[in-house]
C-alpha cells in the first residue's frame, strides 16, 4: 500500500549524499527498469495503459490537503512522536540519514497526494512505516543514551516501547 515513490526517492538521495557513484547506478537502474516494464505492459494492454497511466484527469485541491491533515493528525500524532524524537536524539549514522530522508518526503508526499480526489489513509502509509523503523531504532539506542541510572534507563526503553505500541494500534 505504500506509494512506491517516497522511498526509492529516500534511497537516491541517501546515496547522492554519501555515494555518488552508487546513486548514479541506482537512477540508471531503477529507470531502466521502469521503461522495460511501461513497454512490457504497453505491448500486453495496450495504447491504453499509457492513456490511463500518464493523461488520466485526477482533481486536486489545496483545501482537500488541509482536512486530510486535520483529520488524520490526531491519529498520526504518535507515530510523528517517533521521526521527531528520532531526529534529536538518535545518531547521524547512515542507516538514519536514509529514515530521516524517507519520513520527510514521506510527511510532504503524504500531504501533497491528500489533496487529490479519491484519497484516503493509504496515502500516508508511508508516515507510518518510517515513523515506525525510527522508533524502533531509538528502542535499540535507549541502552545507550546517556541516562544517570540503569532504572531511568529502564523506564525510557518501556516509555518508548509502549509509545510504539499505541502508536501501531492507533495507526
Amino acid at each position: 500500500k505504500q506509494n512506491l515513490i517516497v522511498l526509492p526517492l529516500a534511497v537516491f538521495l541517501w546515496l547522492f549524499v554519501s555515494d555518488r557513484a552508487a546513486s548514479v547506478r541506482f537512477l540508471v537502474t531503477g529507470l531502466s527498469a521502469v521503461c522495460v516494464f511501461l513497454f512490457a505492459f504497453t505491448m500486453i494492454h495496450g495504447l491504453d495503459f499509457l492513456r490511463g497511466l500518464f493523461l488520466d484527469y485526477r482533481e486536486w485541491h489545496l483545501g482537500a490537503v488541509a482536512k486530510a491533515i486535520d483529520r488524520q493528525f490526531n491519529k498520526l500524532l504518535a507515530v510523528l512522536m517517533f521521526g521527531v524524537a528520532g531526529s534529536v536524539l538518535l545518531p547521524q549514522t547512515g542507516t538514519f540519514v536514509l529514515l530521516q530522508f524517507y519520513f520527510v518526503l514521506a510527511c510532504l508526499w503524504g500531504a501533497f497526494i491528500s489533496g487529490g480526489s479519491g484519497v484516503d489513509v493509504n496515502a500516508l502509509f508511508d508516515i507510518i512505516v518510517a515513523s515506525i523503523m525510527i522508533g524502533g531504532m531509538l528502542l535499540r539506542h535507549a541502552d545507550l543514551m546517556e541516562c544517570r541510572t540503569q532504572l531511568q534507563a529502564g523506564r525510557f526503553s518501556m516509555f518508548l516501547l509502549a509509545v510504539l505500541v499505541v502508536a501501531l494500534a492507533v495507526s
